[in-house]
């Protein structure tokens, strides 16, 4: 091997050695950490523009390789972690089996007496409801019709 070649193949593997072309792309970077641990989370990569190195990079984007390179080409998504526990599938989302709730379906429901987790899954004992609101087993509240005295008004109660 000649002293050019050797010497050629020492400048080659240097970091940043070589001038890129201009608005060509670097290798991607590797992918972020998720962003949760399981029920689909999102992870991000992103790769460079080469840029002179007079010219700002945002110039250099907005001007030199508007049209050329474009965010997609710069940035990728993807979901990660998209499993479910307790036998729960996964669509956009965890959907819990019967008796487990949570992001994840790692919450048991428990015995869904009053006061109890009645959200994603979880369903309330009987004479209960869940209440939307709070996602806890409340008493079925029913109304009772009486006359208002004195008036021609029904007056509407809640009896428990």
């Amino acid at each position: 091997m000649t002293k050019f070649k050797i010497l050629l193949c020492l400048f080659a593997s240097l970091p940043f050695s070589r001038a890129c072309v201009t608005c060509s792309l670097s290798d991607w970077h590797q992918w972020s950490e998720c962003s949760k641990s399981c029920g689909g989370g999102i992870t991000t990569r992103q790769r460079s523009v080469c840029c002179p190195p007079e010219v700002p990079y945002d110039t250099c984007l907005d001007s030199l390789c508007k049209g050329t390179v474009t965010y997609n080409d710069t940035h990728q998504t993807a979901i990660c972690n998209d499993h479910c526990l307790h036998g729960g599938t996964y669509i956009e989302g965890c959907t819990c089996r019967a008796g487990w709730t949570g992001r994840c379906c790692g919450i048991p429901c428990g015995d869904q007496i009053h006061g109890g987790n009645c959200s994603q899954g979880c369903e309330c004992a009987e004479g209960l409801k869940c209440d939307q609101n709070s996602g806890q087993c409340v008493l079925r509240e029913s109304v009772v019709k009486t006359k208002v005295p004195n008036t021609t008004k029904d007056s509407a109660q809640f009896v428990k």
